[in-house]
Formats: C-alpha cells, structure tokens, sequence
C-alpha cells in the first residue's frame, strides 16, 4: 500500500508532503507489514505483525460503506464504463429521517456529491463527495469533520473474485485551539493477489 500526505499554508500552497509504501505479508497465516519506502527512498524494516486486537477492530473498517444505500436518495446522472465494466452514475443527498447505526455512517446526515455502482453486481465502484456542513463523530474537537471536506474513494473486483477498495482521498481543513490544519491525504492499495488457499479473499502487497 502507498501513503501521501500533503500540508497547506492559508493560501493553499503546499508546505509539506510525506509518503510511505508498505508491502502486507502473510506469515504463518497472520497478516504483517513491512516499510519498503519513506519519502521516495527504499528502506529495509523488519515486518512487524499486527496485533490480533487491531485486527479485529479493523475488520469491519469499511462497514460503513454498507449504510450507503439506507442513508441517501439518489437522482440518475448517466452511465459511464470504468475498469472495462459499465457503472451506473447517480447524484446523491441525505435521505430525510435516515438514522445511522455505524457512528463513522454519520458523516451521510450532511454529505452529497456522486456515486458510480456496478451495473452487473451493484457494487460501489467509486465515490466523489462533499460535506456541505460540519459533523462530529463521537466527542471532542478532533472527531469532527468540517464544513467544506471532500473525499473520494475507489474499487474494483479483483482477477474476478472480491470486490476492494483501490484508493481513497480526504483532503479537509480542521481548526484546532488556535491552529488551522490543512491537509491532503491518499491511500493506494496495489497489486492485489489472490490467496491459492482461500478461494474468494485477496492479500494487497506493493511495489
């Protein structure tokens, strides 16, 4: 996987851009990590595992893409074919008295923008969105997103198999005490391989 993250002074101008690639290995059936590259330079580190904790919490790290079709109404906009496979263009906005049951899920109550799904599976294959105000997850300043944030995220099926997710994009402005936070940031998931002993799943490594 491949990490960017951009700063930006008051006028947009970036100040700062750090990157990481990090290849995901399978080791005695548990999943590790390895930093192959900082800052466009190779590294050699020793693969550290994941706690058996953090995987758990991060099993479900995409649930909330699941709420996208409870917590939105969507307008047809088109069609258009990405990856060789035609996708259904749709413009959303929140849905009136939509509840979210995933807390990340609230960002729904105050987001718009579009939305490409797989004709032939129904599958999110891409995002672009915008929030139109601001909205706190969970408590304190730094579980909020703010007014103006945009993100995207992409996916695809892999050599026929599951569907995951190819890249996201967060570029947002947070205002901390008396501190304003610019930032960019990219997630790259490459070279996605099946597992030949587990039919259906992919591990991601990275060049």
């Amino acid at each position: 996987a491949y990490s960017e993250k951009r700063e930006f002074d008051a006028e947009g101008k970036e100040i700062s851009m750090t990157s990481t690639r990090i290849r995901r290995e399978l080791r005695d059936g548990a999943p590790s990590f390895r930093t192959i590259e900082r800052n466009g330079k190779p590294v050699d580190e020793a693969p550290a595992p994941r706690p058996a904790a953090s995987r758990r919490k991060n099993g479900g790290e995409q649930d909330w893409i699941q709420e996208f079709p409870e917590a939105l109404d969507y307008k047809i906009a088109g069609e258009e074919t990405i990856h060789g496979r035609p996708a259904l263009i749709l413009d959303f906005e929140p849905r009136a008295g939509y509840k979210p049951s995933n807390m990340k899920a609230r960002i729904f109550e105050k987001m718009r923008g579009r939305i490409w799904i797989d004709k032939a599976e129904s599958e999110l294959v891409k995002t672009d969105a915008e929030m139109f105000d601001t909205v706190q997850i969970g408590f304190g300043v730094l579980a909020k997103i703010t007014k103006g944030t945009r993100f995207s995220l992409g996916r695809r099926k892999v050599d026929g198999g599951p569907w995951l997710m190819e890249w996201t994009k967060f570029r947002f402005d947070a205002r901390f005490l008396f501190k304003t936070i610019r930032q960019e940031q990219l997630m790259r998931w490459e070279e996605y391989k099946l597992r030949p002993d587990r039919a259906g799943s992919a591990v991601a490594a990275s060049r």
